[in-house]
């Protein structure tokens, strides 16, 4: 059977957001592994960013500064939902 392609598209979008969602999940159990994945995919990110603004000495103290607020906001995320009251 022959296929346009779009199936295929649809699919992976499919699997790329479950792909997603699990990883979410395990940064939400603290796992070491998502850690490292979220690190490892954004860091580069983060310091290109901080490169075209700042001091080149200053980029690692950046790029710390931010996954130590993203894993206190994550955090805090857990210790307290949106929508906690107590």
């Amino acid at each position: 059977m022959f296929s346009n392609g779009s199936n295929g598209s649809t699919n992976e979008g499919m699997e790329r957001r479950e792909n997603e969602r699990r990883f979410v999940n395990a940064l939400k159990k603290k796992k070491m592994w998502a850690y490292e994945r979220l690190y490892d995919e954004y860091s580069g990110i983060v310091g290109g960013i901080a490169r075209s603004y700042l001091n080149i000495d200053d980029v690692e103290d950046v790029i710390q500064e931010v996954f130590i607020r993203v894993y206190n906001v994550l955090k805090v995320n857990l210790l307290f939902p949106p929508g906690f009251t107590g």
